[in-house]
């Protein structure tokens, strides 16, 4: 397992996404760690490079809403529903341990601890049994190189009719 500093060396979201898509690609496990009612708190983070999840697993917190739509406020009834469905709603994951909770916060914020917190403390509250696990994904963010676009197609081509 690699620590990453969400605290002093990666502050931004976009580097903390980079680098633990960078651990992850390296065969290891990245994990944050951070101070909670007097407790050390380690948390691992996954990334989704080339794998596949269903959408209906997934649940997406940002910093001010949960799945783009919903206000912040109603986390703890929604991460209720999808850790305790239990196959009851097929919108939702079939059971707990198929729930991933995405964190996805704008590239250059640095509120990824505030969020992760609300997300475990939340976790705390609904858990029923030490069988329920968090499972948190940081959303990726490629930056594209310049190099590497197409060049911008030709302005304006002239004919040029022969004389003869």
């Amino acid at each position: 397992m690699v620590k990453i500093d969400f605290k002093n060396t990666f502050k931004e979201f976009k580097d903390i996404s980079k680098r633990a898509m960078s651990i992850q690609g390296a065969n290891a496990v990245p994990y944050v760690e951070f101070l909670r009612n007097n407790t050390i708190c380690k948390v691992r983070l996954y990334s989704f490079g080339a794998g596949f999840c269903k959408v209906r697993s997934q649940l997406y917190v940002s910093e001010n809403s949960i799945n783009f739509i919903e206000p912040l406020d109603d986390l703890h009834l929604i991460m209720r529903k999808y850790y305790l469905n239990n196959n009851k709603e097929p919108r939702l994951p079939f059971s707990s341990d198929k729930t991933i909770i995405v964190i996805d916060i704008e590239p250059e914020r640095s509120d990824f601890g505030s969020v992760l917190k609300n997300v475990v403390d939340t976790f705390d509250k609904i858990k029923r049994s030490d069988t329920i696990n968090l499972t948190v994904f940081v959303e990726n963010y490629f930056e594209i190189d310049s190099l590497a676009l197409p060049p911008p197609p030709p302005s304006k081509i002239e004919l040029i009719e022969d004389e003869n």
